[in-house]
């Protein structure tokens, strides 16, 4: 990016996260989000940035807000969650299992892995892996199943940027009321925003 005859030069965070198997839609087959709608998401979040700092434009200050708008709210997310499961299973005598589920991650969505260990773990050991992380993880069971619903047939991202529109955050509300009725709703809001508050 050029400002002032500076020039600054930075990845393309979507390019590089949205080539990642995690984000292709199976179906039969792996299909990977278009170039296209990558150069889409990519363009809306520069327009936003821009429109937002046209009073006080700089490539630094660009850079930093950029770095912290594209992020993905799964993402941001996803290590303290993964962290939690290890430490969940280490401590139950099963650190084999917590190894196996820590690097099996990094390919696989995490959400996936904790659908299947539904089926594979005994009741009362599953609900209390759920119960559990409500209080020592971030939301990220809901938020990945927000955005699973929320972007159905689009690209299953949805960002920091995107997040900042109330819009977006009352439609996860409305999600906790009709999904997750006995939750505390704006703890669980409050639980993202403070996850996200460690990316600036």
């Amino acid at each position: 990016m050029t400002f002032e005859r500076r020039t600054i030069f930075f990845k393309s965070y979507y390019f590089e996260l949205l080539s990642h198997s995690k984000y292709a839609r199976i179906g039969g087959r792996r299909k990977y989000p278009s170039i296209q709608q990558v150069i889409d998401k990519e363009n809306e979040l520069i327009e936003f940035i821009v429109s937002n700092m046209m009073a006080d434009f700089s490539l630094e200050e660009f850079k930093r807000h950029y770095n912290y708008y594209c992020r993905d709210l799964c993402q941001a997310m996803e290590q303290k969650f993964r962290d939690y499961i290890y430490t969940f299973f280490a401590d139950k005598g099963m650190p084999r299992l917590a190894n196996v589920i820590q690097r099996g991650s990094v390919e696989q969505p995490l959400f996936g892995i904790v659908e299947d260990l539904k089926i594979a773990l005994k009741k009362p050991l599953f609900l209390e892996l759920l119960g559990n992380s409500l209080y020592y993880a971030p939301p990220y069971l809901l938020v990945f199943e927000f955005v699973a619903l929320h972007t159905k047939g689009n690209i299953a991202s949805v960002s920091v940027k995107d997040w900042s529109d109330l819009d977006i955050q009352n439609s996860f509300e409305a999600f906790l009321a009709a999904k997750h009725a006995d939750l505390a709703r704006a703890q669980v809001i409050k639980q993202v925003n403070d996850s996200l508050g460690s990316l600036y």
